[in-house]
């Protein structure tokens, strides 16, 4: 928010955030379903661009330091890693032909 324009409302803040924390949670969901056969190229790309969007934005506002830089990624990828332990075990759905 400290980089917001001047009155912007306090929401803003929590909507960007569910937004951009939902975009990898909805890729691997779409990448699980298309395993299928389909090509999965799209949701890859937006998981990619989503962990990328996420670790500019935390380096954005870190510290300056290696150490600052470095925990500031902390939170990206361990919210990566949670969506993907947690959808690692959840069974892809093959939709019947």
């Amino acid at each position: 928010m400290a980089n917001s324009p001047a009155g912007t409302p306090e929401a803003f803040g929590w909507v960007n955030a569910c937004v951009s924390e939902s975009a990898p949670v909805a890729s691997l969901l779409e990448v699980r379903r298309r395993r299928a056969g389909s090509p999965t190229g799209y949701p890859l790309a937006l998981l990619v661009g989503a962990a990328c969007l996420s670790t500019a934005a935390q380096l954005a506002v870190a510290k300056p330091g290696v150490s600052g830089w470095l925990l500031s990624v902390v939170p990206a990828l361990a919210f990566m890693a949670l969506v993907k332990l947690v959808f690692a075990r959840t069974p892809a759905i093959v939709p019947d032909p």
